[in-house]
């Protein structure tokens, strides 16, 4: 594709040409929401959102997802953060990645494109915290939830966890943040939809019934529940990435069935979820 005046473009509008993304700006192009079937390729739209000016300053990242997606993969990330000048060079390295399901979320870390990251509805057998340390010396705390909730939760998962409640539920939208907020969404977190229009997590439970698990009662010192938490942060995100993953989820009609469920959790005017329809 050739582009009459590519200096016109932002990077994240070369990310949809590019890479075939869904990519949809909001509210005068503060807020993004960037929609993919790999999870890997969600690094480029934060290398994107960070030289488009989206996040002022390193994002803290909550996430809804199946797996930790921290991989350790060994790279010098601070050669490689040296090597990437482009969207393309970005979208490169995102495919050198081994795994697809893992990796990314170090990558992000190491090279300073985020701050803190909290993953909730984590299979089990994931760490619970760790302390990680970029390449500019600064320490990150990188921290999961198990989709059973009732699990005992590492006790500093629970500040993390207070971090992400304090930073989501401090302002009304992505401009009045006191800390610019980043939400990925993998929809690998659902396992199976049952009948009646409902969705089961991969862990057993429904995705409704655990939406309304009280904070509390995870760890948060907020006596508001996962699912508030959740579509405030829908709301006031910066930047939203949804990864179908239609190999893991059962294919693409199953995504955009589980597309149209979460629509029914999550409802306020244009509906985030909308951005996911890649086979439309």
């Amino acid at each position: 594709m050739w582009l009459k005046n590519p200096g016109e473009y932002t990077n994240l509008d070369l990310l949809g040409l590019c890479a075939g993304y869904e990519v949809r700006p909001r509210a005068k192009r503060k807020r993004w929401i960037v929609a993919h079937q790999e999870h890997r390729m969600v690094l480029p739209a934060a290398w994107a959102a960070q030289h488009d000016d989206v996040f002022p300053k390193p994002p803290f990242l909550l996430r809804l997802d199946a797996h930790e997606d921290y991989a350790e993969e060994g790279f010098d990330y601070a050669d490689l953060l040296h090597r990437i000048h482009d969207i393309e060079d970005c979208i490169l390295f995102a495919n050198a990645l081994m795994n697809d399901d893992g990796g990314w979320v170090e990558s992000a870390v190491k090279m300073g494109w985020v701050s803190d990251v909290l993953t909730i509805g984590v299979q089990k057998n994931c760490k619970p915290f760790r302390q990680v340390e970029d390449i500019s010396s600064r320490k990150h705390s990188v921290a999961a939830i198990p989709w059973d909730l009732s699990c005992k939760v590492h006790s500093q998962t629970c500040g993390v966890l207070d971090h992400a409640v304090n930073s989501v539920l401090g302002g009304d939208s992505a401009e009045d943040q006191d800390e610019p907020i980043w939400l990925d969404i993998d929809l690998d977190v659902c396992f199976a939809i049952l009948t009646e229009n409902r969705l089961r997590l991969r862990g057993g439970c429904e995705f409704g019934a655990w939406l309304d698990t009280p904070l509390t009662s995870i760890g948060a010192s907020s006596g508001r529940d996962l699912g508030e938490l959740l579509e405030k942060a829908v709301c006031c995100a910066s930047l939203v990435t949804i990864a179908t993953e239609p190999n893991f989820c059962g294919g693409h009609a199953a995504v955009a069935q589980a597309i149209e469920l979460l629509e029914q959790f999550f409802v306020f005017e244009d509906n985030v979820f909308r951005g996911a329809r890649m086979e439309r």
